[in-house]
């Protein structure tokens, strides 16, 4: 599998290339696009697109030069960088990033698509290319009600409003969307309110909620809703190195977007990676590298299509924000041997917090647990003082939440994580020669790749507000009035 994925990116980086000839002067490229790809990797900076690379190229030999295989987007053959504020703080959250990208407009962090003083609505790329008689999809491995892809259609003082947001998704004239959640939409928050989800199937929406039913839905059947399940049944969104094989992948979702929307008058798609943001705040190494891989793939969905329309296509990938402060090259551990000690894990951080509830209600012994923390994160020895250190997180782990010694030593380590959690992948990314330096959002400016029509208006350095007018100027002008 992994070969074939190996081959399959090779393919994909030497068509690149062909296609690039194709367009060069003399060939009289178009220069408005009719299909326009925006994948957004909510919490993704340089660093874990470099740490994806590292482990998508296998171990590598100390001293010796590195092997590097490359990521289908870092494959691109334009790259510019964008600065990330928002009109409150340097430091940006996903709605206020996600309104920059989607609107052109700087908001307030929390703000989703308005404009707080006024509460004048903020039209959004999405919403211009459907006036433009073009089909729209809105895709995230997380919730879909979540900050980033509401802010494509949903217009909201703040994006705590999930109920609300929830129905601006039914209310939508978008074609597809597909996500997990959503988020505070359940018979037990809705205390007897209407539900959007009920709503959204009696108006003749087809809702899917597997990989199989979303697999067998055709072109033709009007709305699709993928509506995914987390891996225990309840919680929203689950980590790609937890989701069940009864549910679709980041790609999965990408290419049967791409087959429903796709169509003669164009479409908008807009893909969210959205778990990488989750793996950033909890200092996850090992899952953060799989959910940038995912969407990875599902850019190479895209790839695929743009091969088939070189000339009428733009992708473009970009983040709204770093998480984590993820560095490269952390002290106690090594970058060659970062994908040989990340691939051991056994699975996502959540899924080991949820054993460590388990131990914490059968008043189980740190020595009992250690057998276990050595199996789920393949590590054959711990030296003693790191055992010391994970004995100290145990301790606050069996303590019930509310009676943990939360003083401003226990924040820097643990954050709000459940603390042996949160020692764990910490010592798993150091081994890794990853560090981190924060547990939450950071300013560091963010790579934009892009390829296709248009595709050399992002180079430069400039505001994520000019990803929306860039965006704009490449799509195809709006249909003539009949």
């Amino acid at each position: 599998m992994a070969e074939d994925l190996s081959l399959r990116r090779a393919w994909l980086a030497a068509s690149v290339l062909i296609l690039m000839a194709a367009a060069a002067p003399g060939c009289s490229p178009a220069t408005q696009a009719k299909y326009v790809f925006v994948f957004i990797g909510d919490g993704m900076g340089p660093a874990q697109r470099a740490a994806a690379e590292i482990y998508l190229s296998g171990p590598q030999e100390p001293n010796q030069p590195p092997r590097l295989r490359t990521l289908v987007m870092n494959s691109f053959p334009v790259h510019g960088a964008a600065r990330s504020s928002s009109a409150d703080s340097l430091t940006t959250d996903s709605g206020a990033a996600a309104t920059a990208i989607a609107t052109g407009h700087k908001v307030p962090n929390a703000a989703i698509s308005m404009d707080s003083e006024s509460g004048r609505k903020l039209t959004t790329i999405a919403e211009i290319a459907k006036e433009r008689g073009w089909r729209v999809g809105i895709v995230s491995s997380s919730s879909i009600n979540d900050a980033t892809p509401a802010a494509f259609y949903a217009h909201q003082p703040t994006r705590g409003n999930l109920y609300d947001i929830a129905w601006e998704l039914v209310d939508s004239r978008f074609d597809y969307f597909a996500g997990a959640g959503p988020f505070g939409v359940t018979p037990e928050v809705d205390k007897g309110r209407a539900s959007p989800i009920l709503e959204a199937n009696q108006r003749g929406v087809q809702i899917v909620r597997d990989r199989e039913s979303l697999l067998a839905v055709r072109p033709g059947t009007g709305k699709v809703w993928a509506r995914l399940m987390g891996s225990d049944g309840n919680n929203p969104s689950f980590a790609e190195m937890d989701r069940p094989v009864t549910q679709p992948s980041l790609a999965d979702l990408t290419r049967k977007g791409i087959e429903l929307l796709d169509n003669s008058k164009g479409f908008f798609l807009m893909v969210e990676g959205g778990n990488i943001d989750g793996t950033g705040h909890s200092h996850d190494a090992a899952s953060s590298v799989r959910e940038t891989l995912a969407l990875d793939q599902a850019v190479a969905e895209a790839m695929e299509f743009y091969e088939r329309h070189p000339r009428e296509t733009l992708i473009i990938v970009t983040a709204d924000h770093e998480t984590g402060g993820m560095g490269l090259g952390a002290p106690g551990g090594s970058l060659f041997f970062l994908q040989e000690r990340l691939s051991r894990q056994k699975g996502s951080m959540k899924i080991f917090a949820d054993k460590v509830v388990e131990w914490r209600q059968r008043n189980a012994t740190f020595e009992e647990a250690v057998p276990a923390i050595k199996e789920f994160y393949g590590l054959e020895e711990i030296p003693r003082h790191q055992e010391a250190l994970l004995a100290a997180a145990y301790a606050e782990s069996m303590k019930e939440p509310n009676l943990r010694t939360k003083d401003a030593t226990y924040v820097a380590l643990y954050s709000n994580l459940d603390p042996l959690s949160a020692a764990c992948v910490n010592y798993v990314s150091r081994r890794a020669g990853i560090g981190w330096t924060t547990y939450g959002h950071t300013a560091v400016p963010l790579p934009v790749s892009a390829i296709g029509v248009g595709s050399e208006q992002f180079t430069g350095y400039y505001e994520n507000t000019e990803l929306f007018r860039r965006i704009l100027a490449v799509m195809v002008p709006a249909r003539s009035p009949r």
